[in-house]
């Protein structure tokens, strides 16, 4: 009996719950929708054919025109940079002073040794003015008492008697002074170094020393040239012997360009390399690939070595004048990494990888046949060379 009330009141919730439920889509005029159904959409594969042409690999660089000879230029000492007198493209003469670190103390101290120096100087002239002085002086008297001693020696010979006394006595007195001043004579020979000199060397040598560390925190342009780069600002700090300013002289000019570590492999001097002024440049002008340039001398330090490696080098147009080629001026340089005549082709879509090996679907009639590409040659953003067992005209089935 029980089950059977326990039935009927199941039933009763369920009637009543549906009856709100179609309560509340009348209230709010509403019907429920049904959820629908998503339609399959099926993709056909797409087809690629294999053709026999031409293929032309290439890449386009974008250059710059640099000098053939160029120089890092750095301070040799850290510090903070007071002034930057050059910015990229400025012309400079050899001597000219165009980057310096704060060095007002420095300055101060050279000065002061300078005066130094001067005093230093003035005491020396002094002293061998006075030196030639006493050197004539000790001369004079020197023949003076040479008169007295031949004089005494005269009286001596032409006097008798007590006179004749007398006149040895004086002779005595007058050879004693002759060899006092021969002694005078000796010491101021002798005296050929004066304690004047000593002290203008030790001050040149204050002054030298200054002036080594104010070169090393000032930066001067080596040769006539054009100012390439400059990595510095003022108010900054920097390193002893960091890159700061690159120099170039313009008499001799490149061609430099980011390296492409994709093509460099493929490159040589034999390379067919062109040059245009612009991307819509139509006139070509070749060039040649310099895998060996360094526009930096091989004798200087390690400094350049951080320059080296972020360029690729070519020489400049020979069917040019130097006029039409400006330093800093932006180049396309287009490399050409191979041609070939007649070859398989297809275009990368149609080329499969599993493991490592590549491969590409055959659609033969309603059959399919795997087909194994030996060896993938040159390549340009929609064509590959391939190699395998293919026949132009070939149906290939894309990834």
């Amino acid at each position: 009996m029980m089950k059977r009330i326990t039935a009927v009141l199941a039933l009763l919730v369920i009637f009543v719950s549906t009856l709100s439920a179609c309560s509340e889509s009348s209230a709010t005029g509403r019907k429920n929708t049904p959820t629908p159904v998503p339609t399959l959409v099926k993709y056909d594969p797409a087809i690629f054919t294999v053709e026999r042409g031409p293929l032309v690999s290439e890449k386009s660089l974008l250059g710059e025109i640099v000098p053939a000879k160029q120089e890092i230029l750095t301070f040799r000492a850290a510090g903070t940079i007071s002034r930057v007198s050059v910015s990229k493209g400025s012309l400079v003469k050899a001597g000219d002073l165009i980057a310096e670190l704060d060095v007002k103390d420095l300055l101060t101290q050279i000065q002061q040794a300078n005066i130094d120096l001067e005093v230093a100087q003035s005491a020396l002239e002094k002293a061998k003015a006075e030196r030639v002085f006493a050197a004539d002086k000790v001369r004079i008297d020197l023949a003076v008492a040479k008169s007295r001693l031949d004089l005494a020696d005269l009286e001596v010979r032409y006097s008798v008697g007590v006179a004749r006394q007398r006149a040895e006595l004086n002779r005595s007195i007058a050879e004693q002074n002759y060899k006092a001043v021969e002694l005078n004579v000796k010491q101021v020979g002798d005296s050929t170094v004066l304690k004047e000199e000593q002290t203008v060397t030790r001050q040149k040598l204050s002054v030298d020393r200054l002036e080594t560390l104010l070169a090393e925190r000032q930066i001067k342009a080596p040769f006539d040239g054009v100012v390439l780069r400059v990595t510095i600002l003022e108010g900054k700090p920097v390193t002893a012997f960091n890159p700061a300013i690159e120099i170039g002289n313009p008499a001799n000019l490149v061609i430099r360009a980011a390296p492409d570590n994709r093509i460099l492999p493929l490159m040589d001097r034999d390379t067919e390399v062109q040059m245009y002024f612009s991307n819509q440049d139509k006139e070509q002008h070749p060039v040649k690939y310099l895998p060996d340039f360094l526009p930096f001398n091989a004798l200087e330090s390690s400094v350049a070595q951080t320059f080296i490696q972020a360029y690729m080098y070519f020489s400049t147009p020979t069917d040019l004048p130097k006029e039409q080629l400006e330093v800093g001026a932006s180049v396309s340089v287009n490399v050409i990494i191979g041609r070939r005549d007649a070859v398989l082709l297809l275009p990368p879509a149609a080329v499969r990888n599993y493991r490592g090996l590549n491969f590409v679907i055959v659609q033969d009639g309603d059959r399919r046949r795997r087909v194994e590409i030996t060896k993938i040659g040159l390549q340009t953003g929609d064509r590959w060379e391939v190699e395998g067992d293919l026949q132009p005209g070939d149906r290939v089935i894309g990834q």
